[in-house]
């Protein structure tokens, strides 16, 4: 028989060999591998009660909990897609969201138990699971609790067998078109990243894994189920020491830290990163954002006995791709033009080259062009979205003249000629605005919807590295209702997506060919 690619195996696998261990701490609760297990079977053989031998879609609608991750691990025990919500975002965009990806059932933490009885509820599937509290409280679906799961008995069995082409996860990115797109992950792309980056960091069942990000963040895929592949632990950090960890990270000597720079940017500038105050740690991953050479170095003081390593990775290359190790003394690892850590060089099987203005596959030292990927790590593509799909990934013949697939990234980069990656931007309207990387199109089609107003443009501005702080929105005419526009974005989209300020505008500006002319609006921001 060959390989099972269940990323829940190896749960299986450590559970087996060393139930005892720690697998997981959270709300200051401990789990073994055994007690992972236990639920992950559990969960499993909820779903089987339905399921009738379909691959099902299951929601995750939770915050960093235990239901979360004992959630995700009983969806993949089961064979089935997990697609992660986070209850953070506008009602009427999980509404959204949930009809899109036609989930089948849904499981839910105990921060959103109130959610039952919103209207909200009514685009539920009718399968809801939350093991927090008691079934009787909502009759309507069928919604089952904790003691119904404790009736059910635990199969013995090792997870269900996966095939390389099945899709383990659905993760929803910002979309070009006004709707946001799910992409779907298969268990190869996670075997292939899983392999590689273990193989690259050589993580061990001593590690100590920080758990920061939410399921819709991809860093989550790499946090929870490289653990649980290296047969280590996973220590949630707490809400409120997310932006403020040093104590978390002391108290739980972690090893193995993974942030966007962000929030490492917010520590330097809170004092925080002291000379030696993490004296544990062993390897720190920064990725989705950039990563200046001075925050790196201050981290280098701050972690003296970690390694400090730039990842890349779009969703839709399954979390992390490439990287580059960070060196104080060593210039090439810099992107020099931007004071930035480069973003390294493929990892594993992944393989990348540079798309230039033509739509010819180059790689010529130094030229700018679009970074274009292929390997084990690409996926499947866009759920319920072809044309998109066709549109960014492209058959591309090989020099061994077998067509391969390459999945267009839209950003802007460069390749040395020490074969290093330098990123340089987005070429398209697609931004990183605190981390988050979102689609300018998305946010003027909701402006304009509240607006009431056809002629509408927002810019992220101003843009350094790649990422902006900010958004400015513009719309036509004088006599728009800014607080109601603004209520209206609020609740469509997340928090990170509504523009800080909208400007009125008799006339926006418009190019030559009749367009909005973005330059002209920035130039005006700048003034």
């Amino acid at each position: 028989m060959d390989k099972n690619h269940n990323p829940a195996y190896p749960l299986y696998k450590n559970s087996s060999e060393h139930p005892d261990r720690i697998a997981l701490t959270v709300d200051n609760e401990t789990y073994t591998y055994a007690d992972m297990t236990s639920l992950a079977m559990k969960i499993s053989a909820w779903i089987e009660t339905f399921s009738l031998k379909r691959i099902l879609r299951v929601g995750i609608l939770a915050r960093r909990s235990i239901d979360t991750i004992a959630g995700i691990m009983g969806i993949c025990w089961a064979g089935c897609i997990y697609v992660p919500l986070n209850p953070a975002w506008p009602k009427k965009r999980l509404a959204l969201l949930i009809r899109q990806s036609e989930l089948n059932a849904l499981i839910i933490d105990k921060s959103c138990i109130n959610l039952l009885d919103d209207d909200i509820s009514e685009t539920f599937p009718h399968h809801i699971l939350s093991p927090m509290i008691n079934s009787k409280r909502n009759t309507k679906k069928g919604f089952v609790g904790a003691e119904f799961l404790e009736m059910l008995r635990s199969p013995s069995r090792h997870p269900v067998f996966v095939l390389p082409e099945d899709i383990v996860y659905m993760m929803f990115t910002s979309g070009s078109t006004g709707t946001p797109k799910a992409v779907m992950v298969t268990a190869e792309n996670v075997a292939a990243m899983l392999q590689s980056i273990h193989n690259h960091f050589q993580f061990t069942d001593r590690d100590r894994f920080a758990q920061l990000a939410e399921t819709t963040f991809d860093q989550s895929v790499f946090e929870i189920f490289m653990a649980f592949f290296s047969g280590a632990s996973i220590h949630v950090i707490p809400a409120n020491q997310v932006m403020a960890p040093v104590k978390f990270i002391r108290e739980n000597k972690l090893t193995v830290w993974i942030s966007a720079p962000s929030i490492a940017g917010f520590m330097k500038k809170m004092n925080m990163l002291k000379p030696g105050v993490f004296p544990s740690l062993r390897i720190s991953i920064f990725g989705g954002g950039a990563l200046t050479a001075t925050l790196a170095g201050t981290w280098q003081k701050a972690a003296p006995n970690s390694i400090i390593e730039n990842v890349y990775g779009p969703t839709e290359a399954t979390v992390m791709c490439m990287s580059q190790r960070f060196k104080e003394d060593d210039p090439s690892c810099l992107t020099s033009k931007l004071g930035t850590v480069a973003i390294g060089q493929p990892r594993g099987d992944t393989k990348a080259t540079i798309v230039d203005k033509n739509g010819q596959f180059t790689d010529t030292p130094d030229l700018e062009g679009e970074l274009a990927l292929s390997g084990p790590q690409v996926t499947a593509g866009y759920w319920q979205d072809e044309n998109l799909t066709k549109k960014r990934y492209l058959l591309h013949e090989n020099s061994d003249h077998k067509k391969e697939i390459w999945y267009l990234t839209g950003d802007l980069v460069y390749k040395d000629k020490n074969g290093i990656f330098h990123y340089l931007g987005r070429t398209d309207n697609q931004v990183k605005v605190l981390g988050n990387r979102i689609g300018i199109e998305e946010i003027e089609a909701c402006l304009r919807k509240a607006a009431g107003c056809d002629t509408v443009a927002v810019i992220a501005w101003p843009i350094k590295n790649g990422s902006a702080s900010h958004i400015t929105g513009f719309v036509n005419g004088n006599t728009n209702d800014i607080p109601a526009i603004n209520r209206y974005m609020k609740e469509y989209l997340p928090s990170y997506m509504v523009p800080e300020k909208i400007i009125e505008l008799d006339r926006l500006p418009l190019d030559t060919n009749g367009k909005v002319s973005r330059s002209a609006l920035i130039s005006m921001l700048e003034k």
